[in-house]
């Protein structure tokens, strides 16, 4: 409980100040109408500039696949990959390594590794043992 008070003092003490300041900013107001203005409206048209000028969905990224499993359900989750507007598969390769590589040289932004044993962990109602 003491701790609590003491707490409560110290962030008391921080906003000390706090009534000075808004005093001080409710006289500049009075005398100079103008900078309401500007304190309000300015915020609201940035966002409204930035809202239509700014996109945060992702689109197209640079995608490289390496696919170890080569079975019919690695196939068609590749083919989902392909046909969304989020990834764009740029190449298939054959190994870690150049995986890797395309992700290093920037060829590529993402890998998607299909491992062998990518059926027993997606398809089946089972949970794997060690989740990598």
């Amino acid at each position: 409980m003491r701790e609590r008070m003491k707490f409560a003092s110290r962030l008391l003490e921080n906003f000390r100040g706090l009534n000075a300041v808004f005093y001080k900013e409710v006289l500049h107001i009075k005398r100079d109408s103008l900078a309401l203005f500007f304190a309000l409206a300015m915020p609201v048209m940035q966002m409204i500039i930035i809202g239509f000028g700014v996109d945060t969905n992702i689109r197209q990224v640079k995608t490289v696949v390496l696919d170890e499993d080569m079975h019919r359900q690695s196939r068609e989750l590749i083919d989902r990959l392909r046909n969304t507007d989020t990834f764009r598969v740029v190449a298939y390769v054959n190994s870690d390594a150049e995986l890797n590589d395309a992700i290093v040289s920037g060829r590529a932004h993402v890998g998607e590794k299909f491992r062998s044993t990518i059926r027993g962990a997606f398809w089946t109602t089972t949970r794997p043992r060690y989740w990598y």
